[in-house]
């Protein structure tokens, strides 16, 4: 039985998702709550609501597409649902997202443009992986909407969830540039897991973008498109924020970038999977840009502060792991001058 729990974790991605994809897209629902002037933890029971509907969201989309890629998977030699009683579990956790997600249809079903986003991030799963739409093999489409299913469409639903959950007009000005930094860092992701998984996709026979045009052209999109698109977007978003905290905390990420460069040889990349590489503003998102939209809420609502201590216990790793790595990085760098 642990093998078959060990095999739907992996299947269900579930480190990746709430370590990665969930953080960012939580954080950015107090960040619209701070942004319109409201305290963040008269409103903990949306937020929870928004966890579990994103949860249900990504255990569905992590079993369609395991199950649609399970020839690809075994001609490239990786685990698949292979066994009747991880199918069967499999299965059960399948029916019981579908019931759940359509369960947070029908209680915002008063909110027409938050049950759009959220439909339509399912929708965007399903094109992704099932035949005959299949778009995972669909280069530039398939792209497209996986950053639209991981990013984009949850981010709306986190932003919309909050507006409604304040009885707030919508700020086009705030939903347009997360939408745009959404879509382009979600482009940014699937281009370099790409990358990441060409000679695989190339023995399965499976069309992505990387495959199709190669990597450099690759490499050009994502460099003189994607990245501007994103930091245009996000330039947006630390404005609104205040401007002030959201730029320091990206001082100080840039200072850990250099020490990171100067001390363990990282290496900065855009997408461009290298042997010791660390992701450009990966570590900002998880770590660094959530400590400045709370820091932000704390100081305008000090009882906002028990909202990122419950942000910390529900994600703990990243953060942990960020601002971890910068106390080491100092001490390392407060030695080393000291030996000069």
């Amino acid at each position: 039985m642990p093998k078959v729990f060990d095999s739907i974790r992996r299947t269900t991605r579930a480190s990746d998702w709430w370590d990665y994809k969930l953080l960012v897209i939580v954080s950015l629902f107090p960040a619209t709550l701070i942004c319109a002037g409201q305290p963040v933890l008269p409103h903990w029971r949306d937020a929870i609501l928004l966890i579990l509907s994103l949860v249900s969201g990504a255990i569905f989309a992590s079993i369609v597409n395991d199950l649609c890629d399970r020839e690809e998977d075994l001609r490239a030699g990786k685990s698949t649902l292979a066994t009747g009683p991880v199918r069967m579990l499999a299965a059960a956790m399948l029916v019981a997202s579908i019931a759940t997600g359509a369960a947070f249809l029908f209680a915002w079903r008063d909110n027409l443009p938050l049950c759009i986003a959220y439909a339509c991030a399912w929708l965007a799963f399903l094109a992704y992986s099932v035949p005959p739409f299949r778009l995972k093999k669909r280069a530039s489409a398939g792209i497209i909407v996986v950053a639209l299913g991981e990013a984009t469409l949850p981010t709306l639903v986190a932003l919309l969830l909050a507006f409604r959950s304040a009885d707030l007009a919508i700020d086009p000005v705030w939903l347009g540039a997360v939408a745009v930094w959404s879509l382009a860092h979600g482009m940014r992701a699937i281009l370099w897991h790409q990358l990441r998984d060409l000679a695989a996709d190339q023995v399965t026979g499976v069309e992505t973008f990387v495959v199709k045009h190669g990597a450099m052209p690759t490499r050009r999109l994502a460099s003189w498109i994607v990245m501007p698109a994103e930091v245009a977007g996000l330039a947006v978003m630390m404005v609104k924020l205040g401007g002030v905290i959201p730029a320091c905390f990206l001082a100080v990420y840039g200072i850990v970038l250099w020490l990171r460069r100067l001390l363990w040889h990282n290496v900065p990349v855009v997408i461009a999977p290298l042997s010791n590489h660390i992701l450009l503003l990966q570590d900002y998102y998880l770590g660094f840009l959530p400590a400045a939209i709370f820091l932000s809420g704390v100081l305008r609502h000090p009882s906002d502060v028990m909202a990122w201590a419950a942000f910390l216990l529900l994600f703990p790793r990243a953060p942990l792991r960020i601002f971890g790595d910068l106390i080491r990085l100092l001490r390392q760098y407060c030695r080393e001058v000291a030996l000069r």
